[in-house]
């Protein structure tokens, strides 16, 4: 309690770190081996693959995979782990049974933040971005984390990727299928950067207090972040909470959204990093059990609970 920040971050925010995806790559590589691109070097798991491609985003035929079933229970993620590595369903079953807000994947190689997509639909899209419908949030996020880290915004920081900036949209740095942070915004609520720390993969220990300096800031900053936008809980008319309803948002009164929908925890819970204006919020279960259209004006944090109920005489 003797730093009034750090208090409010550990008290309104649950935060679970991972140290490391690849615990046999971590093993295998050389401090200051700072190319990192194979097997030797650490960046490939024990099975010789690269974890960050192995995620079940884009099929051979460019289309998005889908989930065989719309009810997101257990048995309806199997096919989508089928073939790939052990460390990949780790993760990726943890990232689906947790409502993460937002994620910070930790890379080193660069120094810069970057936002989905990594990859393109279009077979005749080669260069430039592909935005998500939470562009504006993500490339807020990225901002933040940028501008408050110590040397992100220097292009001196690394200069062989000095042209990209200090935060960039994915697939325009370089096109790459099956991230962890594709798979995130695919298959999840949460939102998904990577921050490449430094120019060198692996650097030596002693630089990492230095590392410390240099990311404070940005990692207090994006955890407030999440705090931010709009939260609440979606109920029937009797107040019972409904797991699983899905939650949609558009700008202003128009059709335009506001980002992705996300879905409702077991409690009926909801998190939806906006940045401030005014929105419109619809939640729903299905084609007979919908709410109305709520208003809401979002200023940091706001709190509004959405109640549904069942249209007269709709069998579903």
């Amino acid at each position: 309690g003797r730093d009034q920040r750090i208090t409010k971050i550990m008290e309104t925010t649950e935060i679970h770190i991972v140290p490391t995806v690849n615990p046999d790559g971590w093993d295998r590589a050389t401090e200051e081996e700072c190319g990192g691109q194979d097997y030797a070097s650490g960046r490939w798991n024990e099975n010789k693959v690269d974890l960050n491609r192995d995620f079940p985003v884009i099929d051979k035929t460019g289309a998005r995979i889908q989930l065989p079933s719309s009810d997101r229970k257990p048995r309806s993620w199997d096919s989508l782990w089928t073939g790939r590595q052990p460390e990949t369903v780790a993760i990726g079953q943890w990232a689906v049974d947790n409502p993460w807000v937002v994620a910070a994947n930790f890379h080193d190689g660069a120094v810069v933040t970057s936002y989905p997509w990594d990859y393109y639909t279009d077979p005749n899209q080669k260069t430039g971005e592909h935005p998500t419908l939470d562009n504006d949030v993500f490339k807020g996020l990225a901002g933040a984390y940028a501008e408050n880290h110590a040397t992100m915004t220097n292009s001196s920081a690394c200069l062989k990727y000095s042209w990209l900036g200090p935060i960039t949209n994915g697939a325009a740095w370089y096109p790459k299928n099956g991230t962890l942070k594709d798979f995130s915004y695919q298959f999840t609520n949460c939102l998904e950067l990577v921050i490449e720390l430094s120019c060198c993969k692996f650097i030596k220990n002693y630089f990492l207090p230095r590392e410390w300096d240099n990311n404070r800031e940005s990692l207090l900053s994006l955890l407030e972040f999440t705090n931010t936008g709009l939260r609440g809980q979606v109920m029937d008319l009797k107040g019972n909470p409904l797991a699983g309803a899905t939650v949609g948002f558009s700008k202003g009164s128009s059709a335009e959204w506001a980002g992705k929908n996300v879905t409702a925890t077991e409690r009926g819970e909801f998190w939806k990093l906006l940045l401030p204006g005014a929105y419109t919020v619809q939640a729903w279960v299905n084609s007979c059990v919908f709410s109305g259209k709520v208003r809401v004006k979002v200023d940091h944090l706001t709190t509004k609970n959405i109640m549904v109920r069942k249209k007269f005489n709709c069998v579903k």
